[in-house]
């Protein structure tokens, strides 16, 4: 990287953080660290579920024995592999394959994806997923009307994270 083309870098940095700092103000206390990353993220032109990081996703680059392709094979081979242990962490490892699939993760989505899972519908998903809103797993995107796109956050990939682990031991 030139040195112009760094302090371009820089400056571009320094702009994301302030206007993200700007844009964080409206958010509830409670689910601003788990917000705040992704609104940076947004703001930088990395969007969630279009890529992440080496090391953020649940393969084993982190030197972890979780299996590399999880989120790549089937949903209803994923649930089956991790287990999860209720609705709500079904939905946020659902959420989690859906991103991988390199889609959006709406509630509509999830209840298809609920459905291929074979597993029980949820009465309210909508309520599901505010529940992971509040517990700064899922953050929203982007909103048109009623319509609500979600993204997992890094409190999310790490619950996510923790749950395959788990069901490996």
């Amino acid at each position: 990287m030139t040195e112009v083309s760094s302090v371009r870098r820089h400056e571009e940095i320094r702009d994301a953080i302030e206007a993200a700092n700007e844009l964080s103000r409206e958010v509830p206390e409670s689910a601003l660290a788990s917000t705040y990353p992704l609104i940076l993220r947004a703001l930088l032109g990395e969007h969630p579920g279009t890529s992440r990081p080496s090391g953020d996703g649940l393969g084993d680059s982190n030197g972890s024995s979780m299996e590399p392709n999880l989120l790549g094979r089937p949903v209803n081979e994923v649930v089956a592999a991790v287990r999860p242990g209720s609705q709500a962490d079904s939905a946020l490892l659902i959420s989690a394959w859906i991103e991988a699939q390199g889609e959006s993760v709406t509630v509509g989505g999830l209840n298809d994806a609920f459905r291929d899972a074979r597993i029980p519908a949820v009465a309210n998903m909508a309520a599901v997923v505010g529940r992971l809103l509040q517990l700064g797993r899922l953050s929203i995107v982007d909103q048109t009307g009623s319509h609500r796109v979600y993204a997992v956050t890094l409190g999310g990939t790490e619950h996510v994270r923790t749950m395959v682990e788990s069901e490996e031991q």
